[in-house]
């Protein structure tokens, strides 16, 4: 998911709890979720190229 997508994903999220704030618990665990997979994403990544030269 690129940026520009979840600022779009959090402007919608926005919209939505302002409407119905029983939502808002729903949001903050997608975004604990998404925070979550980012550090994954990034610590696979530094796996990655840690490991590459012994590849090599």
């Amino acid at each position: 998911m690129t940026a520009e997508e979840i600022e779009e994903l959090r402007d919608i999220v926005a919209e939505y709890t302002a409407t119905n704030p029983l939502l808002v618990p729903v949001f903050e665990a997608f975004e604990r979720d998404l925070a979550e997979a980012r550090k994954r994403e990034a610590a696979i990544r530094l796996a990655r190229r840690l490991s590459a030269p012994a590849l090599i």
